[in-house]
């Protein structure tokens, strides 16, 4: 295919086809070379918005540092004179919310927050900036995404978008915010039945409002709704609720929840440190060290070294209770 592409230059699917395959298949020279290729083509398609969100997927999935740099830098220029585009906007977003460093991330925020101002009936982008502002944002980006958002709700010619009030709901629920972050995702989740993510944070609010009998309702609700029209939620579902029982002191429910939610997805290491953590609430301390010495087997140290930690003192703990 990549020969093929040296003597078909325009087209679009295929080349898209081929990063998608290298994203999901490549090796790490088959990746650079599909990277340095697409920049260089990209180069001199300056309309193209196909491949070049392809690309960034890529880059995202796949790059190293230097190549998420030049990514990012290409694709902020890029931007800048092609203002309308929706889609390469949002995937830049996604890409600096995955990868970026400090700065990217503020000039990100920064732009984007302008450009909202003059893209009133835009869905698609302000939804992926207030995900890069949840995961990113630093308390002053937070307020403000806040502020400016509910004001664009008010708006008389904006409509009830229930994305965007989960959204923000979730802004809330991260500052704190729980009748405010109830309040909304209230509203999206009686818009947007079957948003399971949604469902559960408004769960939690619920709880955080002592109300735990609404709560558990809400997270039984995401359960089944994973149960029984989107699966891969289902591991999701389990491990909240595990962590519902837990809090009450249900050890027995919270066992089961962990124990299903790790049978359903083996590779998730958040499970097994659940597990392991009611284990030792439970006072079974020797069944206590196998998953938690599991979950340190799947975090990946790069990033995690907190957790890892966390991990270990609690792996100490199981050990001093066995000692005595």
């Amino acid at each position: 295919t990549q020969i093929w592409l040296e003597h078909h230059d325009d087209d679009v699917q295929v080349r898209s086809t081929y990063l998608n395959l290298v994203k999901e298949k490549g090796q790490a020279q088959q990746i650079a070379e599909a990277l340095d290729s697409t920049q260089i083509w990209l180069e001199h398609h300056d309309d193209d918005v196909q491949v070049r969100s392809t690309y960034l997927n890529l880059v995202k999935e796949k790059g190293q540092a230097q190549q998420i740099a030049e990514a990012l830098d290409s694709t902020q220029i890029w931007l800048e004179h092609h203002d309308d585009d929706v889609q390469v906007r949002s995937d830049y977003l996604n890409l600096v919310k995955e990868k970026g460093q400090a700065q990217q991330i503020a000039e990100a925020l920064d732009s984007t927050q302008i450009w909202l101002e003059h893209h009133d009936d835009d869905v698609q982008v302000r939804s992926t900036y207030l995900n890069l502002v949840k995961e990113k944002g630093q308390a002053q980006q937070v307020t403000e995404a806040i502020d400016n958002t509910r004001r664009w709700l008010k708006k008389p010619n904006i409509k009830s978008h229930p994305q965007i009030n989960i959204d923000l709901g979730t802004l809330f629920y991260k500052k704190g915010q729980f009748d405010e972050a109830a309040e909304c995702l209230e509203k999206g989740v009686t818009q947007w039945k079957n948003n399971i993510p949604a469902r559960v944070t408004f769960a939690w609010c619920l709880f955080e409002l002592s109300d735990e009998e609404k709560a558990l309702n809400q997270l039984n609700h995401a359960d089944l709704l994973a149960k029984k029209y989107e699966t891969k939620f289902r591991n999701f579902t389990l491990h909240n609720l595990g962590v519902f029982y837990q809090k009450q002191a249900r050890y027995e429910k919270a066992l089961s929840c962990f124990e299903e939610a790790i049978e359903l997805a083996p590779d998730r290491y958040g499970s097994y440190i659940e597990l392991g953590k009611t284990l030792i609430m439970f006072r079974r301390y020797k069944k206590a060290i196998k998953p938690l010495e599991q979950a340190v087997t799947l975090l990946d140290p790069i990033g995690n070294a907190e957790i890892i930690a966390n991990v270990h003192q609690l792996i100490g703990e199981a050990k001093a209770h066995i000692a005595e």
